[in-house]
């Protein structure tokens, strides 16, 4: 297998070709995605330079999306994710593809080396044939998963891995995952059921995806209430984790009877704090944002008949993308990818990504496929 990778690593150095620009996508201001979003054939392509020694320029294969690409896109919450140079920018962070160039100090990796690529604060560069990032949101791609399959695990996947810790989830405990197909609750099923839940319940209009993820029961949201479902009142879940509803599943779990009480164990993990469409425009949306958030901690903790809340505010740090790929390497973690992409890398191709995305109509991860020739 060295012999291989060697092999590989060697014949890409021989065969790339130096480009100076490159095929992206741009975003040219806030608004609808038909209106903002164009293909740019000329964009120039990034260099490491001294300042940026610790970077690694790759070869993109694939882009998925996360919920921060189309908030930062269509300017709901402009006050705190703005591209950092300005208009138009490059969308995009999650990525896939091969080590194209590094620095001569760069002891990381190699050029050829297949990779996955994520991000922390905002992510840019992705959606475009070459990316600069950080190496260390950068790992090695394990061999048994497709570049589209890469780029769907590079960061949501990860967030679950670590909601998991944070909530200490115990073997033997029953959970119940709400939003059990999007991109971070189709994970949070599979970790589930590694680390020996004894009951998992999710809710999805995918049921069939779901159940063999590992759930054992799947309620579809439009047909059947979750929160006075009669057999999650007469046996109370231990964790509850909120990937999709936001202010109004708390006080569900809080008043109904399906959550245990804090002194009894029960946790409330908010991936969605308050709503799913974040407005965050001015000072004061994010004062309405957070207060409550607080309110909810802090009562939680002084009340011990209510369950325990926390919010997951989740990005790769330190050696979670490692880890996580060990997972995925190892067949515990599968990547789960949207069956109606991956979308093409046109305009049109984008525009259909972001707007699925945006319908929260996904079935997992929402890939677009930068190079034809990698799927």
């Amino acid at each position: 297998l060295l012999a291989t990778i060697r092999k590989s690593r060697q014949s890409y150095k021989q065969t790339r070709r130096h480009y100076q620009t490159m095929k992206a996508i741009h975003i040219q201001e806030h608004g609808q995605f038909e209106d903002i979003i164009t293909v740019t054939q000329d964009a120039p392509v990034p260099t490491i330079s001294n300042s940026k020694k610790d970077h690694v320029l790759i070869r993109v294969q694939a882009c998925s999306l996360s919920p921060s690409d189309y908030r930062m896109a269509n300017g709901d919450a402009k006050m705190f994710k703005k591209p950092k140079h300005g208009f138009p920018y490059i969308p995009g962070g999650d990525i896939c593809g091969i080590v194209e160039d590094i620095h001569p100090t760069n002891e990381k990796f190699q050029i050829g080396d297949r990779v996955i690529g994520t991000w922390q604060g905002n992510g840019e560069g992705g959606l475009a044939q070459f990316a600069l990032v950080d190496q260390k949101l950068v790992e090695l791609a394990p061999d048994n998963i497709t570049a589209v399959e890469g780029a769907a695990v590079a960061n949501s996947a990860v967030n679950a891995m670590l909601a998991m810790r944070y909530t200490k989830f115990q073997p033997g405990e029953r959970a119940l995952v709400l939003g059990g197909s999007g991109g971070m609750g189709s994970t949070v099923v599979q970790f589930l059921k590694h680390l020996g839940a004894s009951y998992i319940a999710a809710t999805s209009t995918n049921e069939e995806m779901v159940r063999e993820l590992g759930a054992d029961l799947v309620l579809n949201y439009n047909d059947v209430s979750w929160h006075d479902y009669p057999e999650f009142l007469e046996e109370p879940f231990d964790v509850i984790y909120d990937c999709a509803e936001g202010v109004t599943a708390w006080n569900y779990a809080k008043n109904c009877g399906v959550l245990k009480k804090g002194k009894q164990g029960g946790r409330f993990l908010a991936v969605i704090p308050v709503h799913w469409e974040i407005e965050m425009k001015h000072y004061w949306n994010l004062i309405g944002f957070i207060a409550p958030v607080f309110g909810r901690t802090i009562s939680s903790k002084l009340f011990s008949s209510h369950p325990d809340y926390s919010m997951h505010v989740g990005a790769p740090k330190g050696r979670s993308l490692q880890e996580l790929l060990t997972f995925v390497e190892d067949g515990v973690i599968q990547p789960v990818v949207d069956d109606r992409g991956p979308f093409p890398f046109t305009r049109e191709g984008v525009i259909d990504a972001f707007n699925l995305h945006k319908s929260r109509r996904g079935r997992g991860k929402i890939v677009i496929l930068v190079d034809e020739d990698a799927e």
